[in-house]
């Protein structure tokens, strides 16, 4: 076989094994590269906005459309991922609405809470350290039959108990805390009340100092 013989089979196999010709594997990779930029679905993007949410609470509208368009096609409106998003998380209670920083005038989305119940209030005004003191303290008055001196009260509470007397959670009567209306309504089912020997029908009733409530009756 001539030397030409042999530079024609070589380059007849570099076409059918598709190696490349020209540039070499970095010419190639480059090539390939727009080809091969991962794209995802608009669920998967609406999931991924959903945990950022959660996060962060406020996204800059510039932020979330470079999101959009970045991670999508670049054709789907970023009106109609918001539509999606706030579908997704309804049933939470929660929804992204456009709001506007008063600081800088820039146009934010903000998660917000759809929900005006007790415990989403309370929710709202207490961060996570202070929902743990929050149950610390209904606990140790649970736990000293529903009445507990105010003196008891460690000194790292005494901020959020003072707060939970102001919001009705708690009821200060002469040196005794107690539960006050708003904890009755919001949050009893967790505790085991005693039954109040005051009132004429057993097991309906439950008073607390001169607080009177009328409770259901539990189903055996």
């Amino acid at each position: 076989m001539s030397v030409s013989d042999s530079e024609q089979s070589q380059q007849n196999s570099q076409e059918v094994s598709g190696a490349p010709q020209k540039g070499g594997v970095a010419g190639d990779a480059q090539a390939l590269q727009p080809n091969t930029q991962q794209r995802y679905t608009t669920e998967e993007i609406v999931q991924y906005l959903t945990r950022l949410f959660y996060i962060k609470r406020i996204v800059s509208e510039g932020d979330f459309r470079l999101i959009v368009t970045t991670k999508g096609d670049g054709t789907t409106p970023p009106p109609s991922v918001l539509r999606e998003l706030n579908q997704s998380i309804q049933a939470y209670g929660l929804e992204v609405r456009r709001s506007i920083n008063q600081d800088s005038g820039d146009i934010v989305l903000c998660l917000i809470g759809t929900l005006s119940d007790e415990i989403t209030c309370s929710a709202c005004i207490f961060d996570q350290a202070q929902q743990k003191l929050k149950t610390e303290i209904f606990d140790t008055i649970a736990n000293n039959s529903f009445s507990l001196s105010v003196s008891a009260i460690d000194k790292e509470l005494q901020p959020i108990f003072q707060r939970l007397v102001e919001l009705g959670y708690l009821t200060v009567v002469g040196s005794q805390v107690t539960f006050g209306p708003l904890m009755l309504v919001s949050e009893l089912n967790q505790y085991e009340l005693p039954v109040c020997d005051m009132c004429s029908i057993p097991g309906s009733v439950v008073c607390f100092s001169s607080i009177s409530i009328r409770l259901p009756k539990k189903r055996k």
